[in-house]
């Protein structure tokens, strides 16, 4: 998964600037291309009467969001010495960004910005980000807004012993060439028996040979009842700089505790969080 393209979604707030400095430094560091997006979903009263003032209201905010991307993606150019575009869209940012990244073919790697949950819609269905990345097919990397964009150096990838692990911890691989960092592969056991135990050393054996990282691999197995808790006291005990996890409804991480951790940790994380699809 060798980064060549880069699509950064924005609604131009701060959560969404901060993450469009991210890629920038990504698109950079990678020599990716970037593009920026903005949604303008066409209100309901426009399939009603076209002639009204929502038309005029809707064609003025499109028009002045038209200016701002298009100022956004200069600086950009500008400032960062990468190649950088720009698209406006007329339909909900899930779709767009589907529609930009079908089959993976157009875009390998989104990044977009959160502020965590700000509303009990959220707290109970995810983040705008999440939403996103939990529909799209490609790698989805999520920027908190206090998150400043530095060179990685420890990654942690939260591991549930799936056998799609080793595809996934390939393309970590691959996405992390320019970087070289240390990494950690965590999986958090609810209970020690001498079976996890014996689990555990053969996929790190078996991922070992598989992978080649020699000395920059390290498994680490933590026993909690909480996963989500043992992945966040894991994160603040190591100096880690980003978190990668595998998104399926029905692995492990979904079926231990019948709640999507992955969202809970998205929304309040002060990591950037890489997502992979199975």
């Amino acid at each position: 998964m060798t980064v060549k393209k880069i699509l950064c979604p924005t609604d131009f707030s701060a959560a969404a600037n901060n993450a469009v400095e991210y890629a920038a430094c990504l698109a950079k560091k990678t020599g990716a291309k970037l593009t920026l997006m903005h949604v303008d979903p066409v209100p309901f009263l426009l399939l009603e009467d076209m002639n009204n003032s929502v038309m005029i209201a809707y064609e003025k905010s499109r028009e002045e969001n038209l200016n701002q991307i298009k100022d956004q993606c200069l600086e950009v150019n500008k400032t960062f010495g990468i190649t950088c575009d720009y698209n406006l869209d007329s339909i909900n940012l899930e779709q767009a960004v589907a529609l930009k990244t079908e089959n993976g073919k157009l875009c390998y790697l989104i990044v977009i910005g959160t502020n965590g949950i700000d509303n009990l819609s959220q707290f109970y269905f995810g983040t705008n980000s999440y939403l996103v990345a939990n529909k799209v097919e490609c790698p989805t990397l999520i920027v908190p807004e206090g998150c400043e964009y530095k060179e990685i150096a420890n990654v942690v990838f939260a591991s549930d012993y799936n056998a799609e692990d080793e595809l996934f911890l390939q393309q970590l691989k691959d996405f992390m060439e320019n970087y070289n960092p240390h990494l950690y592969v965590l999986h958090i056991s609810r209970k020690d028996s001498p079976v996890s135990e014996e689990i555990y050393h053969s996929f790190c054996n078996l991922t070992n040979e598989a992978l080649e990282y020699n000395e920059q691999i390290e498994f680490k197995r933590t026993v909690n009842e909480d996963v989500e808790d043992g992945i966040n006291n894991f994160i603040h005990g190591t100096q880690v700089d980003l978190l990668a996890m595998s998104i399926n409804h029905h692995g492990f991480l979904y079926r231990l505790f019948h709640r999507d951790i992955i969202r809970n940790i998205t929304s309040v994380s002060n990591l950037p969080v890489l997502l992979f699809h199975k």
